[in-house]
């Protein structure tokens, strides 16, 4: 299966999010650190064990997007397959998610 997940480029210059029909943020590159508001739907999703991102920072995502999902137990690149970060559990729920995400704000 082809990859289709956005791991967006923030426009930091202006504090700003790019024009997308639709984004998906599981990164460490996090609203919280740039400011601004999605100008698309957005689905945020994080492993709790990375760290790259801590709990404060996640707190302040879920704070302004509710709809945020953090993975217990999952860390920094837990939908990557084949890697020691891999986390099936999580990953499945994520791309699951992430698809449906897709589906229901691309078509």
């Amino acid at each position: 299966m082809a990859r289709c997940v956005i791991s967006p480029v923030l426009n930091t210059d202006e504090g700003g999010w790019p024009l997308l029909p639709a984004c998906v943020v599981h990164t460490a590159m996090a609203p919280c650190r740039h400011g601004g508001e999605p100008a698309c739907p957005t689905l945020l999703m994080f492993g709790e064990e990375d760290p790259y991102i801590t709990p404060a920072e996640i707190e302040m995502v879920r704070d302004r997007h509710p709809a945020t999902v953090v993975y217990p137990g999952a860390g920094h690149g837990f939908m990557r397959d084949g890697s020691n970060s891999y986390n099936q559990a999580a990953s499945v729920d994520a791309w699951s998610r992430m698809l449906r995400f897709f589906t229901e704000q691309l078509l």
